[in-house]
């Protein structure tokens, strides 16, 4: 299939497993590239809305995701960047894995922190 790039609207960060060959099984995570056209598609026109959003937390998410691809590819390095959910639905929203290290981000789009963004 040729690669058309004016037609990338979405990016795929895939599901993190240390067998590999479940990447590739597993359903990966949706992201836009633009951010602007999210918020277009669910008629967001300023930011006050955007505000009082019900996905306010996914666009933030989507925002920060969309940066550490670009980082990433700025560095003309491949971005190996994964999310995980367990069984029972909990999930780290980034992993960022840089050799044999690997770093875990949650990403919350509220003013202050709270113990309860980490208890589960």
């Amino acid at each position: 299939m040729e690669r058309r790039p004016y037609a990338e609207i979405i990016f795929r960060l895939p599901p993190f497993f240390r067998n590999i060959g479940k990447r590739l099984v597993k359903s990966p995570k949706l992201y836009f590239y633009y951010t602007g056209l999210a918020c277009f598609l669910l008629g967001i026109e300023n930011e006050q809305q955007l505000a009082m959003h019900p996905l306010r937390g996914a666009i933030f998410e989507n925002m920060v995701v969309l940066e550490f691809f670009k980082n990433r590819y700025n560095q003309g390095k491949l971005p190996h960047l994964y999310f995980y959910r367990d069984k029972s639905q909990h999930e780290v929203d980034l992993i960022e894995e840089k050799g044999t290290k690997l770093y875990a981000y949650e990403v919350k789009s509220a003013k202050a922190f709270t113990k309860n963004f980490i208890k589960s």
